[in-house]
């Protein structure tokens, strides 16, 4: 009850915060929509009324438009009337006769005033005379202008076109307008009013989102394509592996058909009809171009599903995964998406914090997005079903694929957080113009995000940036004066609270996971104790398999332990006699740890006893053993291995390495320690030939007194108190202070050094130590 007592707060302040913030900061405020798009409609029929045109039956759409020069003089003159008319976002209409000849264009500002008005199509006629051609064009003046009318002068650009006859009036305060009609066939045919803004409001506009440009475009290149074709080939390489739940990538992926539903309503309705009706396009083609889109949204989800479910890890998937599968009514499931919407309200309200403070030359840069208020239903595009593609590469992809391939967390945190501020900086909704303004509302999105997905997982991240898009389009429906936006708005709002105390009611009354999808299983005390009994015979059994001691080897001493950190592990070695009488060293290392590990670990080691039998040649031992392991493991195991061949006539001493740590070679004579980095990847990971093309055979001559040490990750990735590694170099320096002594000495010296290292704490994984030691 704490904690939900505390995300109650956190959603109570970023709703205070919220309502307080957008009416004095979110952009929607200059907008001061006054009619939506059925209303824009009606207006348009009535000024075509005015012009002598019965549209009665014709076929209507409307479109929006946006004009930051507009917004930019009502920002810096909104007691001037001509803000009003020349609105940052305009409605336009198109209206289609049944014939399909005539067609009317009308541009509408949103409070209502017409500032174009164009009929193509229409009959022809006698020509006009001059005369009644500019009494008409003075009426055309007096119908859209109204009042202002008398202000504007004719001016000496007459020019008639043909039969055509074109006037312009104008006036230059307070602020330059200029007014042409056109008049044919004894009517007008066109009449505009159009504002020449001065100069240095477009350089004002270019200096403000000098910048933004900038970033965007950077973040464009630098982040979201090579974020993408890096998930593309994680994606592609753990589905050869077969490690990759398709299910659930295309269940996921599949949500975007119901974007595509709620915005193809919308889009087709709006844009692409629009675009049908004013150039008589095609909208069959307009609908194979959304089409495509559709399609390469489900690829783009795709790929960053698929490299998710490959790589991310399974505490902070599960959720996630539950809701496209059987279990979706879930406690666990209900509690992260009532989490993230309760995070919402304060997502929506950061980037407003940021506006309303004006940081020292920040200011808005003046983007606006007409398709919400002049959409077919603003409520339902309100609503944006749409996963945030941002969040879920960032939180679902890179997260987990900086967690599993670089060991310091901290490290880790850092790489991602530079393109998560980046990335979540041109997503931020006002943009801002100055480079600390918009940096800081990206950092404050990605360190609330990165909050919720530590503190929770990844559904609660994806519900949260839901949650606040929907509050953001819903605020901005809310503040305009147009009764059937704010219910549109309102509309929005209250489905998210209906969204809202249906995950409370799942995460009250809602079922258990399933063990499957990763919930803790029940176990009785006399199950954990039988258990204990087995995992005891387990342990027994596999330290029976590992040689109980080393070989004696002419010329060498030798010395080897293996320590799991559960009761069975998957670390193994072993000491092998060739055919060609060389005698072999391997020490493997199976992916993750328990029982299965334990369990492919024994089949690795029986396939290295079984194959050096009949062959001396490393790599085509190791080839043989990637075939059975490629074929018998299950996905996203995979084994790695470092073998080495040591002849002790010659001292000379062959290895190959598929993946596995590289073998620390201690010279005294020359006083040089070295890794041994022969290239391959692990065993099962892919096919026989690609495997075997990986793979590279080393030869180095040994001396009297240099030392092998063949070794775990175990060894080297075990973490202290302070979060640090052992490490190579803690590693070389132990084999270093060893010259001179035996192989168990130096395997000693080096155990105890990671025991004083970890100063009390248990070791996070196996740990194995082969040491050879030249006499």
């Amino acid at each position: 009850m704490k904690r939900w007592a505390v995300w109650s707060a956190i959603a109570a302040a970023g709703v205070a915060l919220l309502a307080y913030l957008a009416p004095r900061a979110h952009p929607a405020v200059q907008w001061r929509v006054y009619r939506n798009g059925e209303q824009s409609q009606e207006r348009s029929r009535e000024i075509s009324a005015a012009f002598g045109v019965d549209t009665q039956g014709w076929a209507g759409t409307v479109t929006g438009d946006t004009d930051n020069r507009a917004g930019y003089f009502a920002e810096h003159h909104p007691e001037m009337p001509e803000a009003r008319r020349f609105s940052p976002l305009e409605a336009r209409v198109a209206l289609k006769a049944p014939s399909g000849a005539g067609r009317l264009l009308v541009s509408i500002s949103t409070a209502g005033d017409v500032n174009s008005w164009q009929w193509t199509g229409y009959p022809k006629s006698n020509a006009t005379d001059p005369a009644a051609a500019r009494a008409l064009a003075a009426g055309a003046l007096d119908r859209l202008m109204g009042k202002d009318a008398a202000a504007f002068r004719p001016s000496a650009d007459r020019s008639p076109n043909g039969d055509n006859h074109t006037f312009v009036f104008e006036r230059t305060a307070p602020l330059n307008e200029r007014f042409e009609a056109t008049v044919d066939s004894g009517r007008v045919v066109k009449a505009e009013v159009t504002a020449s803004y001065p100069h240095d409001v477009d350089e004002a506009l270019n200096e403000r989102k000098k910048y933004i440009n900038w970033l965007q475009g950077g973040v464009g290149i630098g982040i979201d394509f090579v974020g993408t074709a890096l998930a593309a080939g994680v994606y592609v390489f753990w589905a050869v592996r077969r490690a990759v739940r398709h299910r659930f990538v295309l269940a996921f992926s599949a949500t975007s058909i119901l974007w595509g539903a709620v915005y193809w309503s919308n889009w087709m309705g709006y844009d692409q009809r629009y675009d049908s009706v004013a150039n008589n396009t095609s909208l069959l083609g307009n609908f194979f171009g959304a089409v495509l889109v559709q399609v390469l949204l489900i690829l783009l989800l795709v790929i960053l599903a698929g490299a998710t479910d490959a790589v991310g890890s399974p505490p902070k998937l599960v959720t996630l995964r539950s809701v496209f599968s059987a279990s979706i009514l879930n406690r666990p499931a209900g509690s992260s998406v009532l989490a993230g919407f309760l995070c919402g309200p304060l997502l929506a309200a950061m980037p407003l914090a940021v506006s309303w403070l004006r940081l020292p030359g920040s200011q808005q840069t003046g983007d606006y997005e007409a398709s919400l208020i002049f959409a077919a239903h603003p409520g339902v595009q309100a609503l944006d079903v749409m996963v945030d593609i941002a969040l879920l590469g960032l939180f679902g992809f890179g997260a987990a694929f900086l967690g599993r391939h670089v060991r310091n967390k901290w490290l880790a945190t850092v790489l991602l957080t530079a393109p998560g501020i980046l990335l979540l900086s041109t997503a931020a909704l006002p943009s801002e113009t100055a480079p600390a303004a918009f940096l800081l509302s990206g950092a404050l999105l990605f360190l609330a995000y990165h909050a919720i997905f530590l503190r929770l997982d990844l559904l609660a991240v994806l519900s949260a940036g839901w949650c606040a898009r929907v509050l953001w389009n819903g605020s901005a429906l809310m503040l305009q004066p147009a009764p059937s936006l704010r219910s549109s708005g309102t509309e929005a709002c209250l489905f998210l609270a209906v969204c809202a105390g249906c995950a409370a009611l799942v995460a009250w009354r809602g079922g258990e996971l399933p063990v499957e999808d990763g919930a803790a299983p029940a176990v009785v005390t006399s199950q954990r104790e039988s258990l204990m009994k087995e995992f005891s015979i387990a342990h027994r059994v596999q330290q029976h398999m590992l040689p109980s001691r080393p070989p004696e080897i002419p010329s060498c001493s030798l010395s080897a332990s293996c320590h799991p950190a559960q009761e069975v592990g998957g670390d193994l070695f072993d000491f092998l006699r060739l055919p060609d009488g060389r005698w072999s060293i391997g020490v493997g290392d199976v992916s993750g740890k328990g029982v299965p590990a334990a369990l492919y670990m024994t089949l690795t080691k029986g396939l290295l006893a079984a194959t050096t039998q009949d062959s001396s040649d490393l790599l085509e031992i190791v080839g043989n053993v990637n075939s059975h392991v490629h074929a018998a493991t299950e996905k996203k195991t995979f084994v790695t291995l470092a073998m080495g061949a040591f002849d002790p006539e010659t001292l000379r001493f062959d290895h190959v390495r598929a993946g596995h740590n590289p073998i620390v070679w201690r010279r005294p004579a020359p006083d040089e320690t070295s890794l041994l980095n022969a290239p391959g990847i692990g065993l099962g990971i892919v096919s026989d030939r690609l495997f075997r093309r990986s793979l590279k055979l080393d030869r180095l001559q040994l001396s009297a007194g240099d030392a092998l040490v063949f070794y775990s990750d175990g060894v080297t990735e075990a973490m202290n108190a302070e979060q640090e590694q052992f490490g190579e170099a803690r590693l070389m320096r132990a084999v270093e202070a060893a010259d001179g002594l035996d192989a168990g000495a130096v395997r000693e010296g080096i155990l105890q050094g990671v025991r004083e290292f970890l100063n009390g704490i248990a070791p996070q994984d196996d740990m194995t130590v082969v040491v050879l030691r030249v006499n």
